[in-house]
Order: C-alpha cells, then sequence, then structure tokens
C-alpha cells in the first residue's frame, strides 16, 4: 500500500524487511535490506541511515498485524517519508513472484573456520561493531567499520569477497543486505551467524581461525 501524498519520488527508496534474521536468509526480495523488528530496530537503523530525510522508506511487515506498530517505530527513528508498505506480507511476495527471492549468504563460525584453514586465513573479515566493542577484543585478521553510513560508502566500491561479523549477527546481515542491495557491491558478501561471541571454535580447527584470544585447548 502506497501513500501518494509523498511528494518526494527524486529521494531513492530504502525498503526494510523486518522479518526474523533467519527467514530473511533463507529468502528475501531482492533489492530489501534486513531490519528484524525484534532486534534493536530503532538504534541500528539511526547508525547505519544517519540522513533520515534523504529516504523515501517501504517496508515488508514480519507480521501484517504489527503494520502500525512498525510506523511508529520507523517514525521515532525520524523516518517520515513513508511511502508504504507489503500487503500481506512477504507471503503475498512469494504467491505472486515464487521465483523472485533471493537466499543471503550466511556461515556458522566452525564453517568459517574451515574455509580459515582451507585459505590459510587469506580472506577479508569486516567487524562492524562500535570502537568500544572492538577495543575490548577483536577476531584476528579482521578490519573495523562500524556499521554507519560512513562506513557502507567506504566499502561499497570494492569487489573482494567479504565476511562480516558483529556481536550476535543482527548488524552484520543489516550491513551485509545494504551494501548488496543499495550499493551494489559486486563482490560476494557473507555474515557470520551468532557473531563475535560465538568466534572460539575449539577444536583443531581453532589456530587457524581468527580470534585475538588464545585457543582454548582442544580435547580432541
Amino acid at each position: 500500500m502506497l501513500d501518494t501524498n509523498v511528494k518526494s519520488a527524486e529521494l531513492p527508496l530504502l525498503v526494510l524487511d523486518t522479518r526474523d534474521a533467519e527467514d530473511f536468509v533463507n529468502a528475501s526480495i531482492p533489492g530489501t535490506v534486513f531490519a528484524g523488528i525484534d532486534g534493536k530496530f530503532a538504534v541500528w537503523l539511526g547508525n547505519a541511515f544517519p540522513e533520515v530525510n534523504k529516504w523515501r522508506v517501504a517496508f515488508i511487515p514480519k507480521d501484517p498485524s504489527r503494520t502500525k506498530e512498525i510506523v511508529e517505530r520507523l517514525s521515532r527513528v525520524g523516518f517520515d517519508k513513508l511511502v508504504g508498505h507489503l500487503d500481506g506480507g512477504f507471503k503475498s511476495w512469494t504467491d505472486a513472484y515464487p521465483t523472485r527471492v533471493l537466499k543471503s549468504n550466511r556461515v556458522d563460525p566452525a564453517e568459517m573456520a574451515a574455509i580459515m584453514a582451507k585459505t590459510g586465513g587469506k580472506v577479508n573479515v569486516v567487524d562492524v561493531r562500535a570502537a568500544g566493542e572492538v577495543a575490548k577484543g577483536k577476531w584476528r585478521g579482521s578490519t573495523n567499520v562500524p556499521l554507519s553510513g560512513t562506513g557502507l560508502k567506504s566499502l561499497s566500491n570494492g569487489e573482494k569477497d567479504l565476511y562480516i561479523y558483529c556481536a550476535g549477527a543482527y548488524r552484520s546481515l543489516m550491513f551485509a543486505s545494504a551494501l548488496r542491495s543499495l550499493y551494489g557491491y559486486k563482490g560476494s558478501v557473507t555474515d557470520i551467524r551468532g557473531g563475535y561471541s560465538q568466534g572460539i571454535v575449539p577444536s583443531k580447527e581453532c589456530k587457524a581461525f581468527i580470534t585475538s584470544k588464545p585457543c582454548p585447548k582442544s580435547k580432541l
């Protein structure tokens, strides 16, 4: 449903998918950005898109019954150029266009450890947490690019394959989907399930993994 009274057609369109992370990863509409309504919705949206008046916004509700709640929470962030939402939620899209969906790249920490071992650590890992979080520890070899409008733009012209993490995988998925959908990032973008808190793998592969903390002794 679109609001034709919003006279801002010249502004870029930001389409937010407010469903849960795993639902978004398994199937999303091309061009959309993850922003789960049950996470720190307002905080991370404000970080990623601080210039709220420079976007028109539409959204996919997690549940059609929560549409009013999502509109209210968007308005608190400052998004007042709301042009509409997808009636019937994501299901209405798949009913109409069953093949026009996208599966996002996401790996478990153990899978990441295997990738690191196979490549000898020669992968591009991006930590999108805030500087204060990074100061307490980060995965070895990672580059800190905080979730922000500036951070997204700094990587937008890149072509390298990226592996992205945060504290718990909300910000990393938002960052990855925004890079792909809004900035047309040319390389592959993969977020790491569970984030930094799951970064130590107590196994024989741990030495190849990217943690700044010592690997726990393996019992294998």
